[in-house]
């Protein structure tokens, strides 16, 4: 999957996230090279999504393990 595409799957996943749970959409939103930056300009908010290359899922720490 491209950089661009990647980007759009994560933006269009974060929207219906936010319609889930009935919280308001991001006034604008930026693509970067690594990541999607989400903002919400009257609250001064921003969420940034890191894009994980395409090679699969990643695991992170080691919860519950040893």
């Amino acid at each position: 999957m491209t950089h661009v595409a990647r980007a759009i799957e994560a933006e269009h996943q974060f929207r219906q996230l936010l319609d889930h749970g009935g919280l308001p959409q991001p006034d604008t939103v930026e693509y970067r090279e690594t990541e999607v930056a989400f903002f919400w300009h009257e609250s001064k908010a921003a969420v940034v999504v890191e894009l994980d290359d395409a090679s699969g899922p990643k695991r992170h720490g080691n919860r519950g393990e040893g």
